[in-house]
């Protein structure tokens, strides 16, 4: 749970004022507040700057003093393997956190359920993202486990699913701001960005309740990464470019985030689009040295590495 100074030093990473979010962190240490949070962010904070392994796992390792911090952690874990493509020991790694849930008496297993279902569904395991996703319904029908289900039943292209979820949490939670002006327009984009029939895509649609949520895009990059994908379809490529780019600059704010990954190969497939070889060739190897230690069976990385080898 994020205190006070979590919250602050969340605003200042927000802004890419990094030192000072650090500078919070360490403020929060010394009055002994949220120590394995404090000591979980710096290691995000670690990751979005690029620094030394050794730093990274110095700060985790303080971090996992307490079962609560042990969860933290094992959250951070997995959306670093999952960055790399490694989603095989994302799940090892959502197990042990269910295992420390479970433990502890605590709830959370559909979240990370729900979590882990949407990975499957963004790599292309989209069985195992249908199966994970089933299972945190089954689990619980809180907002967040709810939201993430829609989501991923809109990507995987259920999109009467995806809706029925979306009109729940819009009459269960009316006076919710977050849910209503950001997670229903969400799932409804996505759903009409990826209708079960492809021919039927409704782009323009999808823009329109993108831009109701954009007002909270700076705190959330999948809206960037949702109208990113309304632009392409719509044929405005540079728009498409800049939100797709807004992703990846909000990388110190988000962590160890699979988005910024597959962000790259948007945007390398966008470049190809429009004829710039050169720039889709860099984009396309940022991805690919990214994943380069990736489970080598991801429907993703296949495609990727088709795509990138009909540029050569």
């Amino acid at each position: 749970m994020m205190n006070g100074y979590g919250q602050v030093a969340s605003a200042y990473a927000g802004l890419n004022r990094i030192e000072e979010a650090r500078a919070t962190l360490n403020t929060a240490l010394q009055h002994k507040g949220s120590t394995a949070t404090s000591h979980a962010y710096l290691a995000a904070l670690d990751w979005c700057e690029g620094r030394e392994d050794a730093d990274i796992e110095k700060e985790l390792q303080s971090a996992s003093v307490s079962p609560e911090g042990q969860l933290e952690v094992l959250q951070f874990r997995s959306g670093v393997a999952i960055t790399h493509g490694q989603i095989r020991q994302a799940r090892q790694f959502a197990r042990q956190a269910e295992d420390v849930l479970d433990r502890l008496h605590l709830q959370g297993r559909a979240d990370a359920e729900a979590r882990l279902a949407s990975w499957e569904a963004m790599v292309g395991n989209l069985s195992e993202a249908t199966n994970g996703a089933n299972d945190a319904l089954r689990l619980s029908r809180t907002l967040s486990v709810m939201g993430n289900v829609a989501m991923t039943f809109a990507i995987l292209r259920q999109d009467q699913k995806a809706i029925a979820l979306a009109d729940e949490i819009q009459r269960t939670h009316p006076n919710d701001t977050i849910a209503v002006n950001v997670t229903v327009p969400m799932i409804r984009a996505i759903a009409a960005l990826h209708p079960a029939n492809p021919a039927k895509a409704d782009p323009a649609r999808a823009m329109d309740f993108l831009n109701t949520a954009a007002l909270y895009g700076r705190a959330n990059n999948s809206v960037y990464y949702a109208r990113g994908i309304a632009y392409e379809q719509a044929g405005r490529y540079a728009e498409a470019q800049q939100d797709f780019q807004k992703v990846l600059d909000m990388k110190s704010r988000s962590g160890p985030d699979i988005l910024l990954v597959i962000a790259q190969l948007k945007l390398g497939r966008l470049f190809q689009k429009q004829g710039d070889a050169p720039k889709a060739r860099i984009a396309y190897q940022n991805f690919l040295a990214a994943w380069k230690d990736a489970d080598s069976d991801l429907p993703l990385l296949h495609e990727a590495k088709a795509e990138y080898a009909r540029l050569q």
